[in-house]
C-alpha cells in the first residue's frame, strides 16, 4: 500500500462494493493518504433489517459497545456536525469545525472515552444523510493526543475522495440487500470460472462474482468508473461495449467479440436481461441484466499463434490483429498512433519472416492456422 497515489486510491474505492473486506482496505489507504493513525466507518441502523456497518482500526469490539451503549450520545464531534448543519453526504469536516477546541478539551466525552483509545484530532467524511434516503453514515479518520491537526492540504485530498467514498458506500448497501447477493447465491456464482456481472440502471454495478473482480482489479476487458461498469482502456470495440450495455437497459441481450489492443488478446462478452419488456429500466436498487466475459486463452488465438511461430515482435503482432480485423493500413496506423511509413515498414517485416509477398497471403495464412487445434 507503501507509494499509492490518489488515483489508485479511488480506482480501490469503487470496486469496494464487491466486497466488505474491500472497505478496510480502503480505509486504510486513505487513512496513509491523510497520515492518520486510526480511522471508523459507522453507520446508524433505523431498522431491525437493517445490517450494521462499521469498520475500525481503533477501536476493539468492547470499546465499540460502550460507545454505543454509553457516549453516543454525548459525542461532541456528532452533536457539532448536527449543530452547523454538517450531516451532508460528500461534505468534509475538521474537529474545530465541529465543536470549538477549548470546549471538546473539556468535555466528558474526550476526557473519559476518547483518551482512552488516544483519538484526539479528527478529520471526517459524511457517507449519507436523511435526505439521501438512507441511514446518517460517515468515515472518520484520526491522530492521537500531541499530534497535529489535519492540515488544510489534508482536507483537500478527502474531499477529492469524498463524492467517490459516497458513491461506493451507497452501492455497498444497495448491493447488499439484492436477492441476488444472498449468502447461498453467492457462494453459487462465486463457484462459476466465468466472470459474471449484475447492472441495474444506468450501467452502474451492482455485483461481480470472484472471476468478474479478478478482471477489474486487473483491468482486463472491463474497468469500474464513478460505479459504472465500462470497457477497459485498451479495448478495441469499447463503442460496441457501450452498445451492448445501452441494449441491455432496453431489455435486449447482446454478444459481442472484444480484442486487446496490447497483445490481441481476445473474449467474447455476452449479456441478458433480468427484466422483460422494451422501456428503459431507471430503478437503480434492482438488477437490469447480467453481464458475463469467456476469455480466450491468448496462447490459442490464431494471431498468437501465427506471432510465435514466425517470431512476429510485438508491435507486429498488434498490426497484424488489426489487419485481420478488416482495417486497412491507415486505420490501423491510426490505431496504433504511428506513421502510415512504420506500418508499411512493420508489414514488409512480416512479409520477410512468413516468406508472402502480399497481405492478402499472409491473412489466408492467418486464417489456415487459426483452423489448426492448438495442443492443451
Amino acid at each position: 500500500m507503501v507509494g499509492q497515489t490518489l488515483d489508485d486510491v479511488i480506482l480501490q474505492i469503487h470496486s469496494a462494493p464487491l466486497g466488505g473486506a474491500d472497505w478496510h482496505t480502503i480505509s486504510r489507504a486513505v487513512s496513509d493518504l491523510l497520515k492518520a493513525d486510526h480511522f471508523l466507518g459507522l453507520r446508524v441502523t433505523l431498522r431491525p433489517d437493517d445490517a450494521p456497518w462499521f469498520l475500525s482500526s481503533g477501536l476493539d469490539a468492547s470499546q465499540l459497545h460502550e460507545y454505543a451503549a454509553d457516549w453516543a450520545a454525548f459525542d461532541e464531534w456528532y452533536l457539532g456536525a448536527r449543530r452547523h448543519s454538517r450531516v451532508r453526504s460528500g461534505l468534509v469536516s475538521v474537529d474545530d469545525q465541529l465543536v470549538e477546541r477549548r470546549t471538546f478539551i473539556a468535555s466528558a466525552f474526550a476526557n473519559d472515552f476518547l483518551r482512552r483509545c488516544d483519538f484526539d484530532r479528527m478529520i471526517n467524511v459524511c457517507l449519507a444523510d436523511p435526505s439521501s434516503g438512507l441511514p446518517p453514515a460517515a468515515l472518520s479518520f484520526f491522530r492521537g493526543r500531541g499530534k497535529d491537526a489535519f492540515s488544510s492540504r489534508q482536507v483537500e485530498v478527502l474531499e477529492k475522495l469524498s463524492s467517490h467514498l459516497a458513491l461506493a458506500a451507497r452501492n455497498t448497501w444497495e448491493a447488499g440487500s439484492l436477492k441476488i447477493v444472498t449468502s447461498l447465491q453467492r457462494q453459487a456464482l462465486d463457484s462459476i470460472s466465468i466472470a459474471v456481472f449484475a447492472i441495474a440502471g444506468a450501467d452502474r454495478l451492482l455485483f461481480a462474482n470472484s472471476a468478474a473482480e479478478e478482471l477489474i482489479r486487473a483491468h482486463r476487458w472491463v474497468r469500474v468508473v464513478n460505479g459504472t461498469l465500462s470497457p477497459a482502456r485498451d479495448l478495441h470495440e469499447a463503442k460496441r461495449f457501450g452498445n451492448a450495455l445501452d441494449q441491455l437497459q432496453l431489455g435486449f441481450g447482446t454478444t459481442i467479440l472484444l480484442t486487446t489492443l496490447e497483445g490481441a488478446q481476445q473474449a467474447v462478452m455476452t449479456t441478458a436481461p433480468i427484466s422483460a419488456g422494451s422501456e428503459p429500466w431507471n430503478d437503480s436498487l434492482h438488477a437490469a441484466g447480467l453481464v458475463w466475459i469467456v476469455t480466450s486463452p491468448a496462447e490459442k488465438a490464431p494471431v498468437w499463434q501465427f506471432a510465435r511461430l514466425f517470431e512476429l515482435t510485438g508491435a507486429e503482432k498488434q498490426l497484424l490483429q488489426l489487419l485481420v480485423d478488416g482495417q486497412d493500413l491507415r486505420e490501423a496506423a491510426e490505431r496504433l498512433r504511428v506513421s502510415i511509413h512504420t506500418v508499411r515498414n512493420q508489414l514488409k517485416s512480416i512479409f520477410r519472416k512468413t516468406g508472402r509477398r502480399t497481405q492478402a497471403q499472409v491473412l489466408t495464412l492467418v486464417s489456415r492456422i487459426g483452423t489448426l487445434k492448438p495442443e492443451d
